[in-house]
């Protein structure tokens, strides 16, 4: 991702989702360093972060999993990650 955008759930479909799910369900959020983690590309982390707090306000659990957690970010790992 190369500009800002990235999640375009409004909270209207995610209290939707919300009403629709059963109880223990999770939105997971899935990225790597390369991502979360790009001086410059912020937008990326920021947008995750808010898009988190919009599935909290709407009732909704948010859950992440970064993948190569530790590990320099780096295209390579990037891609060996969603491989």
């Amino acid at each position: 991702l190369s500009v800002p955008g990235v999640y375009h759930v409004g909270h209207g479909s995610l209290r939707a989702l919300r009403d629709a799910v059963p109880d223990g369900f999770a939105v997971w959020l899935h990225g790597t360093p390369r991502q979360w983690e790009d001086p410059a590309r912020p937008f990326v982390a920021e947008e995750t972060d808010d898009f988190a707090q919009r599935c909290a306000a709407a009732g909704l659990r948010a859950e992440r999993r970064c993948y190569g957690r530790g590990q320099p970010p780096g295209l390579d790992m990037h891609f060996d990650a969603i491989r």
